[in-house]
């Protein structure tokens, strides 16, 4: 009898042992998944809406489902593996979770862009950035974090209910912490850190399509392998110099005139005249559109890398001749990689004895600018805080003001001139009254009235970006020096009550002409025809041909591959690629080209290892 009661009560022990590790699997399990439901339905303003998105992911696409659990499930395991209480150890990653999500919330809010690690380095520009604005957090959000409070209490009372109910053998639960945390490490590798993951996952690598399907975390944590850069193949000094032997030749410095290059990044400047919705009381174009029909007057599309934001990447492609096609998506090289001297046109021109000049009417310190520039060799920079009472209009300083800039150092600086300028006044917000009078009035009978106002706001910095451009052409027309006068937009506006709805209810297709602006180039006298300027083309090939356009034939031997590259492929970004002839090409066939594989080496050498290829000075 005694032993029969003996083996009851072990019998009994067992299973109320196996009961609490079912209970904390169960716990262990299902915490990140149900939060991963809670954390998502932050960024939703209605939750029948939110729910219906999660079964149309859960039927179509699991990956994204699959792949964002995991994620979280590899994050709370590192924690679990480093600190003693699973409870505490839910905690600090939900923390982190919560923070991941709500900034990632704002901040898609204003650039319709995810929060990802890179993001961090920008901390410092917070209080530029929410100049942006943004619409506030929502009733479902709300809902949300409450729901993730009580989340974690009945997490917690789950935690003390099998608390030390398993760990009287403390060798035994040391070796669990350290699985824990190897588990946790190698499952955050081959989810966001591997070179394969996006192949590996199933995911497309698209930040805003990832956003909405994969959620914050899924996109944030995924971006951890942003910060290593694969080596591409056949990076070594013997194929960089073989490609050197190849390129560089004995060039004269060319000694016909060189005229001076005044280089315009417009912000936002786009031609929206031809919404099939709206009407205008005026042409806001009409300035600069008379300025088109002149003798020497070149005008077409630039390809931009980006929409509605990230200006710097647009701006990294133009100075320094580089492409976007080799970047993962959302890297802006001005934060995550220009950390020293590199190589650019400012330097070609600087060794053509140019007197270079970079203008911004923001803030120096915005995308790291203040240093960036030097970096990049200009001789002289000029940001918002350098420029004595300036005219402002809206929200920021005129593009007016900038063309006051551009003329005031082209007057005072001797011998042969770059300059480069960056506005800002067309800058996001639209939401709001910017102007305290408008020229120009907007009908639409398909746009909300906010949509309309945001409209108003954009149209009326485009008539005043047209004046800018017109100013500094009717001033030039009286300078006796040759000059070319160019000029561009970054990107197109992000307008409407929701991504580009304003584009959207007025003719746009989703696709590549999102990525679409104008450029215009017009000098004070003949410029040569045997000049080649495609209809379309991407800022890192406009970079160049400034440089032949000022008739600089001496570049350095690593751009003339790229030169290649662009002449074959005028418009490539990490998006699209298009050819000589119009056609847009697959991306996943232009990486099989050997000229394609050349300019990845050089370009991982000049803008990564910097180990090869000299600077310039």
């Amino acid at each position: 009898m005694v032993k029969d009661a003996k083996i009851n009560v072990k019998n009994n022990e067992i299973i109320r042992q196996i009961k609490y590790y079912i209970i904390e699997l169960l716990e262990f399990l299902l915490y990140p998944a149900f939060l991963y439901v809670l954390l998502e339905s932050i960024k939703f303003g209605n939750i029948s809406v939110y729910f219906q998105l999660l079964i149309k992911l859960i039927i179509q696409l699991p990956q994204y489902i699959i792949v964002s659990y995991f994620i979280l499930l590899a994050v709370i395991l590192i924690f679990r593996g480093i600190i003693k209480s699973n409870f505490i150890a839910n905690c600090i990653a939900t923390i982190l979770f919560t923070i991941i999500t709500i900034v990632s919330y704002y901040k898609f809010d204003i650039l319709e862009q995810p929060f990802i690690p890179y993001d961090i380095v920008m901390a410092k520009n917070l209080n530029q950035i929410t100049k942006f604005g943004f619409n506030g957090i929502t009733y479902c959000s709300i809902f949300s974090i409450c729901n993730i409070i009580i989340l974690l209490i009945l997490d917690y009372f789950i935690n003390k209910f099998i608390k030390d109910k398993k760990t009287a053998d403390n060798v035994r639960y040391n070796y669990k912490k350290i699985i824990y945390f190897v588990v946790g490490i190698i499952m955050l590798y081959g989810f966001c850190i591997s070179p394969n993951r996006y192949i590996n996952n199933g995911i497309k690598n698209d930040n805003g399509d990832d956003y909405y399907w994969m959620g914050a975390n899924g996109v944030f944590f995924i971006h951890l392998g942003d910060f290593y850069v694969i080596k591409p193949e056949g990076y070594t000094k013997e194929n960089i110099m073989s490609i050197k032997s190849e390129y560089e030749s004995s060039v004269e410095k060319n000694e016909e005139e060189h005229p001076n290059i005044i280089l315009v990044m417009n912000e936002s400047f786009a031609d929206l005249t031809n919404l099939t919705n709206t009407t205008y009381s005026e042409n806001p174009m009409e300035s600069i559109k008379k300025i088109y029909s002149e003798k020497n007057c070149k005008t077409g599309e630039i390809l931009s890398p980006v929409l509605g934001g990230g200006t710097s990447l647009p701006e990294f492609e133009l100075l320094t001749g580089l492409t976007s096609y080799y970047l993962e998506q959302q890297i802006y090289p001005y934060t995550s990689y220009i950390h020293s001297d590199m190589n650019s046109i400012v330097r070609e021109f600087n060794k053509n004895e140019y007197n270079t000049v970079g203008i911004h009417t923001n803030t120096k310190t915005f995308y790291n600018r203040e240093y960036v520039y030097n970096y990049l060799g200009f001789k002289k920079t000029i940001f918002a805080q350098d420029i004595e009472n300036p005219e402002y209009k809206g929200n920021y300083i005129s593009d007016n003001e900038a063309a006051n800039q551009i003329i005031e150092q082209f007057n005072s600086i001797d011998g042969k001139k770059f300059i480069f300028a960056l506005t800002m006044q067309n800058h996001m917000q639209y939401t709001n009254k910017n102007y305290e009078y408008y020229d120009i009035e907007i009908q639409s009978n398909v746009l909300s009235n906010n949509e309309k106002l945001e409209l108003k706001n954009y149209t009326q910095g485009i008539k005043d970006a047209c004046a800018m451009y017109d100013k500094l052409v009717t001033y030039l027309k009286d300078v006796q020096e040759p000059t070319v006068l160019i000029m561009f937009g970054d990107h197109l506006p992000l307008l409407g009550d929701t991504y580009c709805s304003t584009l959207r209810k007025n003719g746009y297709t989703d696709g590549i002409e999102y990525y679409k602006t104008p450029y215009i180039i017009w000098s004070n006298y003949d410029i040569d025809e045997s000049i080649d300027i495609p209809e379309i083309i991407s800022p890192s090939y406009l970079g160049l041909l400034t440089l032949d356009m000022a008739n600089i034939n001496n570049l350095s031997w690593y751009m003339r591959p790229f030169r290649e590259l662009y002449y074959r492929y005028p418009a490539i970004n990490n998006k699209y690629a298009i050819d000589r002839e119009g056609n847009v090409i697959d991306l996943n066939l232009l990486k099989k080209q050997e000229i394609v594989k050349k300019c990845e080496i050089l370009q991982y050498d000049v803008l990564i290892k910097k180990k090869f290829i000299p600077i310039v000075y």
